[in-house]
């Protein structure tokens, strides 16, 4: 599939899965895909491998889910409620997790709409 491709599918998607078993090599493919999902606007679903449980806020802006149940509630409630899909999309585009050139790289490729702003941090952190 082709840069141009894969954007237009993430866009025309209504939310994003990622589910991955927590092994090395997934673990550093989680990010460029995760962040791909909320820079397009869509909620995410995603096992918590790597830092995906450091940029997914439960209920916030997506779901964690390492077990079938987990996966299987998570998404019933995504797809029932096109209202939380919206505001958990919205959310996640507010994240800005990267930083440096692939960072830019990432959300220049899938930007849509407003530019994605850094989340405010306390000072003194």
């Amino acid at each position: 599939m082709g840069e141009d491709t894969e954007i237009t599918h993430v866009r025309s998607s209504s939310i994003g899965i990622m589910p991955l078993l927590d092994r090395p090599f997934e673990r550093g493919k989680s990010i460029p895909k995760l962040i791909q999902y909320m820079a397009c606007g869509l909620p995410v679903m995603a096992s918590p491998v790597g830092i995906n449980s450091s940029i997914v806020e439960e209920g916030s802006n997506g779901f964690l889910a390492t077990s079938e149940q987990e996966w299987e509630e998570g998404l019933r409630r995504l797809i029932a409620d096109p209202t939380m899909r919206r505001q958990l999309g919205a959310e996640g585009r507010l994240l800005d997790p990267l930083v440096g050139p692939e960072a830019a790289h990432i959300k220049e490729e899938f930007r849509v709409g407003p530019a994605i702003q850094p989340r405010p941090t306390s000072v003194g952190r």
